[in-house]
């Protein structure tokens, strides 16, 4: 039996505006219960804003939503703290965030701006891609 890897896509979001606090990036959370990987494709139009932020956080069998910690970050122009990334080149972008999903079944993204412009900053689109293990 042979192990291989299957990705899948989990979820597109609409574009969302960046504010001066946390909020939910798309509509809804995502399970990644059967997945070991995922990767948040995001391509910003950053206008005036400055250090754009992303933060994942998982839910827990307790109800409660803790950090997912960074597993990598896509270039250098993203700076990695454990719990947050940060797009610290305030200019237009596509960057790629890799995180470990294992013992997590409940995920959720949220950003803002590190210091919100006029016009403010607009993550355009972000796409989730999630990968799990298969045995043949």
């Amino acid at each position: 039996m042979a192990n291989y890897e299957r990705s899948t896509v989990l979820a597109s979001t609409a574009p969302q505006t960046l504010t001066a606090s946390f909020v939910d990036l798309g509509s809804s959370t995502f399970i990644v219960e059967n997945y070991k990987q995922a990767w948040l494709y995001l391509n910003v139009d950053i206008n005036s804003t400055q250090n754009a932020t992303v933060q994942v956080l998982s839910k827990a069998q307790d109800g409660n939503w803790y950090y997912l910690p960074v597993y990598s970050a896509g270039t250098a122009k993203t700076l990695v703290d454990p719990s947050v990334y940060e797009l610290n080149v305030d200019a237009d972008q596509a960057q790629v965030i890799s995180f470990d999903v294992r013992g997590a079944t409940e995920i959720k993204f949220q950003v803002k701006a590190g210091t919100l412009g006029s016009p403010a900053g607009i993550i355009l689109s972000a796409e989730l891609v999630a990968c799990e293990w298969m045995n043949t």
